[in-house]
């Protein structure tokens, strides 16, 4: 079964896990790995943006080193999505904690690895990878049908030690954040200042709302629930009498209707 396609990820987490199964194919695979240990175990020899390059010596012959690759994946997401949070900012609220910062990305990001040496090949662990999207390097399609039918495992034994040692590189990987990746840290820092401003503002507006209302009660959840605000009715407006015409300047209004003229009233004449 393939897993290309169908598993998006593969953390630290991933790969120590699957690493458990493999001592039941070497039960003494514990033992193997404190050898390499013991023959001058694991050095960091050199670090890329997104890679790490160490170097292993053999534990079964002396003066032979192994190259094991380690790369991160997707820093620039997890920097996306770490450096808002403001739990992991140094307590005067100056900008992330580095320290802080690499240790959650370290836990989250996604990992490939590999290793030179050929019980990596032989073994099985370059094809399992591959099939995690987890090989660093050039993928392996040929499963190992007869070493390892059951594919126990994601690691050889330097691998193994280097994935032990890791988590003691956390400063180291703080370093790494900070040299290569600081300014990105910077924009999303000035990124993140502007939106909790803008929420800052929208939650007083909300708080002060609040206050007038009165509480009816609270959810499961505890928040509050409130009594609802009654529609102020809107008084119906009263329409407004027409104003009469301006009287043209000169005239009158007729106080009564004209009739036809009254003669006048005859007088009798006097007698001389």
């Amino acid at each position: 079964m393939s897993f290309i396609g169908a598993l998006l990820e593969y953390t630290y987490n991933d790969m120590m896990r699957k690493q458990l199964s493999v001592n039941r194919l070497f039960p003494t695979f514990p033992s193997r790995v404190k050898a390499v240990a013991a023959h001058g175990g694991v050095r960091l020899k050199e670090m890329f943006p997104e890679t790490w390059h160490f170097t292993v010596t053999s534990g079964t012959q002396e003066g032979v080193k192994y190259d094991v690759y380690v790369r991160f994946k997707n820093i620039y997401e997890q920097l996306k999505r770490f450096v808002p949070d403001r739990s992991l900012w140094k307590v005067s609220g100056e900008g992330v904690d580095y320290r802080k910062l690499a240790a959650e990305i370290f836990n989250s990001v996604d990992l490939e690895t590999s290793c030179s040496c050929p019980a990596s090949l032989f073994w099985g662990p370059d094809f399992i990878r591959t099939q995690r999207d987890a090989q660093y390097g050039e993928p392996e399609d040929r499963p190992p049908k007869v070493r390892n039918p059951r594919e126990y495992g994601s690691l050889c034994k330097h691998g193994d030690l280097v994935f032990e040692v890791l988590p003691a590189y956390t400063m180291t990987f703080a370093k790494h954040l900070k040299q290569y990746y600081s300014k990105t840290v910077g924009e999303l820092e000035k990124l993140a200042l502007v939106t909790t401003k803008a929420v800052k503002t929208a939650a007083g507006e909300l708080g002060k709302r609040a206050k007038k209302q009165k509480v009816a009660g609270y959810t499961r959840s505890g928040k509050p629930v409130y009594v609802p605000e009654p529609e102020q009715e809107v008084e119906p407006e009263t329409p407004e009498t027409p104003e009469a015409p301006e009287e043209p300047k000169g005239s009158r209004p007729a106080t009564r209707k004209a009739g036809p003229e009254e003669p006048e009233e005859k007088k009798p004449k006097e007698k001389k």
